[in-house]
């Protein structure tokens, strides 16, 4: 709850705060969600973290809102990625980009796994799972692409999974 909705928004008010200080009008604010914000899952209490995820998508939408009613140039973006949050100013568009499962140290570290290596993360997945997962490139290139739209377009919500990931 701490890092998943008070530190989303704590760094999203500063951050705005910060841009309308200066007169910026035409930012961009990615945030990174989880597919986790669109389902609810059935294991060992997901259900929470669900709830948290759920809460970074109602932010979200109402950031944007509160924005458009200022008449702010602002995009907001949320990214679904099981990590960490990210800030970029380009134009000030609020986006969201929410990723199924990606092969990080997440699950490890849910699993009490300390300081996993890259090698123990990826036989993780391969073992543990039924389906090719993304690769933390592959949300750099939804953050990329969501960026590099003309800014009278605002990527509202990209769901980006593994081509044999189950919804």
């Amino acid at each position: 709850l701490e890092v998943n909705v008070l530190g989303l928004c704590v760094m999203t008010r500063e951050f705005i705060k910060q841009l309308r200080e200066r007169n910026v009008d035409d930012g961009h604010v990615v945030l990174l969600d989880s597919v986790s914000g669109h389902t609810v899952d059935t294991d060992d209490n997901g259900h929470f973290y669900n709830g948290t995820k759920f809460a970074v998508t109602a932010i979200t939408e109402g950031l944007r809102t509160e924005l458009r009613g200022l008449n702010s140039n602002i995009k907001v973006t949320v990214h679904d990625e099981k990590v960490t949050y990210c800030f970029v100013v380009l134009s000030l568009i609020l986006q969201a980009i929410s990723p199924g499962e990606v092969a990080t140290e997440f699950m490890l570290r849910k699993q009490k796994i300390k300081n996993p290596t890259q090698e123990m993360i990826q036989e993780f997945y391969a073992t543990n799972f039924d389906h090719v997962v993304l690769q933390s490139e592959d949300i750099v290139s939804a953050i990329i692409y969501a960026l590099s739209n003309p800014s009278r377009m605002q990527i509202h919500d990209l769901i980006v999974m593994g081509s044999q990931e189950l919804y």
